[in-house]
């Protein structure tokens, strides 16, 4: 597996992570995260600060640390506070990942 196949896939399963894992809000941290950068995306912000959108939240992951004691390393402020709605329609994780892959080819360039 090359190096960004191996970020692609911990990506995925970080953000998969992320389901069942609540904040004291009315959806889990994996929606707000595809909902953040569903946010973005419609906002026409480029792929970098679509991608800092869903992943700003990571460190909630219960695969990094307690949820409860992760701070906000990355925040993308402007798109955070609205992702909190539930069934609110947003981006796939796989949709992520093509903007992840799509960073990654422009910082190989």
């Amino acid at each position: 597996m090359n190096d960004n196949n191996f970020v692609l896939g911990e990506t995925a399963a970080l953000l998969s992570s992320l389901r069942g894992v609540f904040d004291e809000e009315w959806v889990d941290e994996l929606d707000h995260a595809l909902q953040a950068a569903g946010r973005a995306s419609v906002n026409g912000a480029d792929d970098e600060l679509v991608l800092a959108s869903a992943l700003h939240d990571l460190g909630r992951s219960p695969l990094l640390a307690p949820a409860a004691e992760a701070p906000h390393d990355v925040v993308a402020r402007r798109y955070d506070d609205g992702a909190k709605v539930p069934g609110a329609q947003a981006p796939s994780i796989e949709d992520v990942l093509g903007v992840a892959r799509r960073v990654l080819a422009g910082a190989s360039e």
